[in-house]
């Protein structure tokens, strides 16, 4: 089973290992190497929740949920050796009871590569409309 934590300092060495690997980058918006200014930053960010999904208390995978006012824009990742097993299914739906635990009226966000298949079937699978396309990436949206 699948749970959630807020990150700390400690997961530094996960969370770039994570959103370094060659995968994540190619499928995320912002392709550049991250370091640990740009951690510290999320995790200092008061709009920013960065959460750690474990399995079992061993981590799997990350979410991120930033605030943009509107809405609550939702990216994940998974551990490079976790991936396939199910867990990113997990992951974003163990953020979306985390998210109505919030008590946040908000729509959930998913920018998603129009190329990244297995993000589109995790969001389809929990529920996310599929909206407009903009270039490469398309908006997903999860209503409560």
């Amino acid at each position: 089973m699948m749970s959630l934590r807020k990150a700390t300092f400690s997961d530094v060495d996960n969370l770039l290992l994570w959103r370094n690997d060659s995968l994540t980058r190619a499928n995320s918006r912002d392709t550049g190497p991250k370091d640990l200014s740009w951690i510290e930053a999320k995790l200092k960010d008061p709009k920013t929740i960065l959460l750690i999904g474990e399995v079992d208390g061993h981590p799997v995978g990350t979410a991120t949920l930033d605030d943009l006012s509107t809405t609550l824009e939702l990216s994940w990742t998974v551990s490079p050796d976790k991936r396939g097993l199910g867990y990113g299914t997990a992951l974003v739906r163990s953020v979306i009871d985390y998210h109505r635990g919030l008590g946040v009226r908000k729509i959930l966000s998913a920018q998603i590569k129009i190329n990244n298949k297995p993000s589109i079937r995790i969001a389809k699978s929990v529920g996310f409309r599929p909206g407009q396309v903009d270039g490469e990436l398309q908006t997903w949206s999860y209503v409560l």
